[in-house]
């Protein structure tokens, strides 16, 4: 099951945090769909436990498991990831 960010930071921060937040769970998701599946479960805890430091976990897991972050890039205009060209 994936879990969505959306109840977990509700009324926290701007929407450009909000989306770096949503960005992180995807990121997480998405990392344990291919790579632990077994630990999906444990996603929203671990955003809660994490709350502020979303990006630091993503990194902390991608880390475990030998991977390379993706970098999250925003701005006023466009806030979601940005696109490799």
């Amino acid at each position: 099951a994936v879990v969505s960010t959306g109840s977990l930071f509700a009324g926290l921060g701007s929407t450009q945090d909000q989306a770096r937040k949503d960005w992180c769970c995807e990121q997480i998701n998405k990392l344990y769909v291919e790579h632990n599946p077994d630990k999906l479960k444990d996603v929203a805890g671990l955003l809660e436990k994490n709350a502020g430091k979303e990006m630091e976990l993503y990194e902390r897991i991608c880390k475990k498991y030998g991977l390379t972050p993706e970098k999250y890039f925003a701005s006023s205009k466009d806030e979601g990831p940005a696109s490799a060209t």
